[in-house]
């Protein structure tokens, strides 16, 4: 398989069981917040938020190790060695979770008190078992991404997927609570735990006959493998990273808003926002981002910043033409979407998609989604960390200045505001590194393209679901055919454009329009 091949695989296969994935959660959302009403709604979702802050808070960069050096070693079928590094990383990751599940379990009620909602302390059993399913899956989960193995991944989130939604249904017809809810997010969480398992074990067992191998027409200069002190540092400082990084995101933000406020309300309605705005706009990225980091160390190992810088440079387009004309969608039509979907007991949230969906454009221009993931190949972990704390404790001083005085919004614009610092310092960081150049002149035609198209779609959308579905498929349609239409494809895009559709790819071949290098002279750069 080129690799060409295995992003389209990977995206297109990742991408379906993603996209069955978002569309149930968005039904099973609509259903939940429907049927609870505003404030338990609240509740729910800080609960969840506290399962997030416990797994953020034993990730101990597994995410990164995992994603990172299975590629690269198996690249260099270094086997045996990528064998015993996993096991390692998952049994150190077990342990410390256990350790905070007992802390956790032993002072929740110092958490409970200090956001001032009692209603938290009758759930904490089943958080405490959320977060060790779901903590345990996950490294079977990172393992299967590394692999690229996205058809199977994209199988077993459907499924489970349907699996919920039966249990959300068959909670209804018994009398919806909070308490089953979180149960059925445990038993969802545990087949994924045995469907990840079960298919990863080729690797975390030791079967080198079950790793993918790569090409092996490509000749791979084998190095030396790195040393468990080199990667236990770079574990270690990237869950640093993600310590500080998860305080820039809407588990921290509810609590905040919980803090601050002392209503679940008001937490449902930021809730409801960032799901739209996040999980709704960016969900087209969700399998881009999960092969970010395995196909740029695959790319670096292969090709070495050459070709780092073109897998990177493709990747970035894709994640703004898949992000940027939704986010635009959602901004432009944030009322009536909350209206049809949720009621118009959660209309407070309007204004909140309509400026974190905005902000979320502006870091999208400014860095892109997988920026950040160059930093894992160049093994400069310490940056990662570094920005993360930046981004992180920004947004932290930011929603404690700006909540109390300004609510749900100040959050919103703590958040959005404080990633755009981060994100404007990463990219100068690696424009000095790479000569990195974000594409603008795609930036600006697919950016102009779909506020004009999205203006244009206020004289159809309707009042209605349907009304509301169709117009954002022809919008879809219209900025694609607008962007085909005027957009230079560059060799390595033609190339992936091909493995999607040959035909696609001669007619846009034949314009003989061509994209020039992004570098400045087309060479790579000095290694540091």
């Amino acid at each position: 398989m080129s690799f060409a091949q295995k992003i389209t695989s990977g995206l297109v296969w990742g991408q379906l069981g993603m996209t069955g994935r978002t569309v149930i959660t968005f039904a099973i959302s609509m259903i939940v917040a429907r049927a609870i009403g505003v404030e338990e709604y609240g509740l729910y979702a800080a609960l969840i938020s506290m399962v997030e802050l416990l797994i953020k808070s034993t990730d101990m960069g597994i995410y990164a190790v995992l994603t990172t050096y299975i590629p690269h070693l198996t690249e260099q079928n270094f086997h045996n060695l990528c064998t015993r590094l996993v096991r390692l990383t998952l049994l150190l990751r077990q342990l410390v979770m256990l350790v905070m599940a007992g802390l956790f379990l032993h002072y929740h009620t110092l958490l409970v008190v200090w956001l001032g909602v009692p209603d938290l302390g009758d759930h904490v059993v089943p958080v405490v078992l959320i977060f060790l399913v779901r903590g345990t899956m996950d490294g079977f989960l990172f393992i299967v991404i590394a692999r690229i193995d996205m058809g199977f991944q994209a199988f077993v989130e459907i499924v489970v997927s349907m699996v919920q939604l039966a249990g959300v249904l068959w909670i209804l017809d018994h009398g919806m609570t909070t308490g089953p809810l979180l149960l059925l997010i445990a038993l969802v969480n545990a087949l994924q735990l045995l469907a990840y398992g079960v298919r990863s074990s080729g690797v975390w067992l030791g079967n080198p006959d079950s790793a993918d191998r790569g090409d092996e027409n490509i000749p791979v200069p084998v190095s030396d493998p790195p040393t468990l002190k080199r990667v236990v540092r770079f574990g270690l400082v990237s869950w640093i990273g993600t310590l500080f990084d998860h305080l820039r995101y809407k588990g921290i933000d509810l609590l905040m808003i919980l803090f601050f406020l002392q209503a679940t309300d008001s937490v449902a309605h930021y809730e409801i926002a960032y799901m739209l705005a996040t999980t709704g706009g960016l969900f087209l990225l969700t399998a881009l981002d999960r092969i970010a980091v395995p196909l740029l160390s695959e790319s670096y190992t292969r090709k070495g910043e050459d070709g780092l810088y073109q897998t990177w440079d493709l990747l970035t387009r894709i994640a703004c033409y898949l992000t940027i004309p939704l986010l635009l969608f959602l901004a432009m039509h944030a009322e009536i979407v909350v209206v049809l979907l949720y009621g118009p007991e959660y209309i407070e949230a309007a204004f909140l998609i309509t400026t974190i969906a905005l902000f979320s454009v502006a870091n999208m221009i400014i860095a892109g989604e997988t920026t950040i993931s160059l930093l894992f190949p160049l093994q400069q972990e310490n940056h990662f960390a570094l920005l993360s704390a930046l981004n992180g404790i920004l947004n932290l001083l930011a929603g404690v200045s700006l909540i109390p005085h300004f609510g749900t919004l100040g959050a919103a614009v703590a958040t959005g505001s404080s990633a755009l610092i981060t994100n404007f310092l990463l990219y100068l960081h690696l424009r000095r590194r790479l000569q990195l150049r974000l594409p603008w002149a795609f930036l600006f035609r697919l950016v102009t393209l779909s506020s004009v198209m999205v203006l244009a779609s206020q004289l159809i959308v309707g009042t209605t679901v349907i009304t509301l579905l169709v117009t954002a498929l022809f919008y879809g349609f219209l900025v694609t055919v607008g962007i085909l239409l005027i957009h230079r494809f560059s060799p390595h895009e033609r190339e992936w454009l091909t493995t999607i559709s040959p035909v696609l790819a001669r007619r846009v071949r034949s314009t003989g329009t061509d994209l020039p290098s992004t570098r400045n002279d087309g060479a790579s750069p000095p290694c540091p």
